[in-house]
């Protein structure tokens, strides 16, 4: 069930400032009885608001949970888990010449 029209408005416009409210989403996925949602990308799906409310209210959520969502969402965080399951990443400012190097081998 589409909550709203699709729309080119521009940043700060009044449908962007209500995708990011996950409470008036919250209200019509609640009226609409819904018992899954797919946030889609961008506005609704990049804070894990949206995902944590859905999930309280019993919801599932098609795609990434909220957990996820913060995690990935956090540059350092998702560097850090990358890292620690052998996923090669480009060098962090700052880091010793021997990571670079690994880095430009594994690109």
């Amino acid at each position: 069930m589409p909550l709203s029209p699709p729309t080119s408005a521009g940043a700060g416009s009044h449908h962007e400032r209500a995708c990011l409210d996950p409470e008036p989403l919250m209200a019509a996925l609640t009226a609409a009885r819904a018992d899954a949602v797919w946030a889609g990308w961008e506005f609704v799906a990049e804070p894990p608001e949206l995902a944590r409310l859905c999930e309280r209210a019993g919801m599932t959520v098609i795609g990434p949970g909220s957990d996820v969502i913060r995690l990935l969402g956090d540059q350092a965080c998702a560097w850090q888990l990358a890292e620690s399951v052998g996923v090669p990443v480009a060098p962090r400012h700052g880091e010793p010449e021997g990571h670079h190097s690994v880095g430009l081998h594994a690109a």
